[in-house]
């Protein structure tokens, strides 16, 4: 069985992650939304990371950013000569993100890419023939945050012995698809996808503007996909206002021979197989009479043992910030001959099983999970 935690290489649950004393430069390629997170991160981590500039062709954000004291750029080819990061992270449109890697591999420097990869199997498949340089690593995060390798952690400690079926109502797409092989420990290269579509109102959550000032009742699309790995269950259930939904719930439970984590609850067979139900417990500092910091996850515990220590605590991050600076000191220690962080094969899986979803749907059958380029560097540790 392919090992993907030498993958991954994500357990952080010793404490603060052990650093040399070095500062880790980065070129942000993009603006918005999804790219003040990074800036947001390298300002609450000015020991950690720097942003050497900004390339966004948004010229009110450039100025923005310009005002705010970063250093932007209105060409990729200005961006690159006059700044020497230690990488570069792209963060740009969708439809732009493949031609953006192609174009920036060709300077040698090592590159952190938001997801999606690519827009079609056949962009994916020239970019996957182009770049086989080793240097662009995935900004996939779901699996760094705490609550995945908090559980993550207990499936490898065998708290619940083989781990069977894994369903994932939670995010979309590639995300979930990330996760669902995550917790599955498998390639997800062989077997077949069932997948259906239905309607649903609700009303709308968290949108990237903040909360509608009106809530209209809407409807929203859902999605139920059951992959067959062979010897492995994957089942995806997502609504497409799911994770920004104020009234939806989120739901993780990955079942193995020997119990079931089930969000936080967990239950299982010990040594003596005898049934026990337990929880994961999450521990913030700064709270009531804790004067440890100010108030942010300390750690997750389970049965008085820590799973998860936050690398980063006494930094206000939510778990999505927590996870994403994980990325960002991975990719540091990628670019100083450290493991991969997530492969561009991996991704590619992740999308690639997302387009079977949407065929799956559109010829209403089972659609096989077939053999493409990357399938036998899944699993593969650099």
């Amino acid at each position: 069985m392919t090992n993907l935690l030498s993958v991954f290489n994500i357990i952080f649950y010793g404490g603060i992650i052990s650093k040399e004393n070095k500062i880790s430069n980065f070129l942000l390629i993009g603006g918005g939304w999804r790219a003040e997170f990074y800036m947001r991160i390298a300002r609450k981590l000015p020991n950690y990371f720097n942003v050497t500039g900004i390339y966004c062709l948004d010229q009110v954000l450039s100025k923005k950013y310009s005002e705010l004291g970063y250093r932007c750029f209105d060409s990729l080819d200005s961006a690159l000569s006059n700044t020497t990061p230690d990488f570069i992270v792209i963060c740009v449109n969708r439809f732009a993100t493949a031609q953006i890697i192609t174009d920036v591999v060709k300077n040698g420097t090592p590159i952190l890419t938001e997801t999606p990869i690519a827009t079609s199997l056949d962009e994916m498949n020239k970019l996957l023939q182009l770049e086989n340089t080793g240097l662009v690593q995935v900004a996939e995060q779901y699996h760094l945050r705490p609550d995945q390798q908090a559980r993550y952690r207990l499936i490898t400690n065998g708290i619940i012995g083989d781990p069977e079926q894994a369903s994932i109502s939670l995010t979309n797409n590639y995300h979930a698809i990330s996760l669902m092989r995550f917790y599955l420990n498998t390639p997800g290269s062989r077997g077949s996808i069932s997948a259906k579509k239905f309607s649903l109102r609700g009303y709308p959550g968290f949108e990237r503007d903040g909360v509608p000032e009106k809530l209209t009742l809407k409807s929203y699309d859902e999605i139920i996909a059951l992959f067959d790995f062979e010897n492995k269950i994957g089942i995806y259930n997502f609504e497409s206002d799911q994770h920004r939904s104020f009234m939806r719930t989120q739901t993780i439970q990955i079942k193995g021979t020997r119990g079931v984590i089930d969000n936080d609850l967990v239950k299982y067979l010990n040594a003596d197989d005898e049934p026990i139900t337990s929880n994961l417990t999450r521990i913030n500092i700064g709270q009531n009479e804790n004067m440890e910091g100010i108030d942010s996850l300390k750690g997750i515990l389970f049965e008085g043992k820590w799973v998860y220590k936050n690398p980063f605590i006494n930094t206000p991050f939510s778990d999505d910030e927590i996870a994403l600076a994980t990325l960002l000191l991975k990719m540091s220690q990628f670019c100083d001959g450290g493991p991969v962080v997530y492969s561009l094969e991996e991704a590619a899986q992740d999308f690639y099983l997302t387009l079977l979803i949407e065929n799956a749907i559109k010829e209403q059958q089972d659609c096989k999970i077939e053999k493409q380029l990357w399938t036998d560097k899944l699993g593969e540790q650099k």
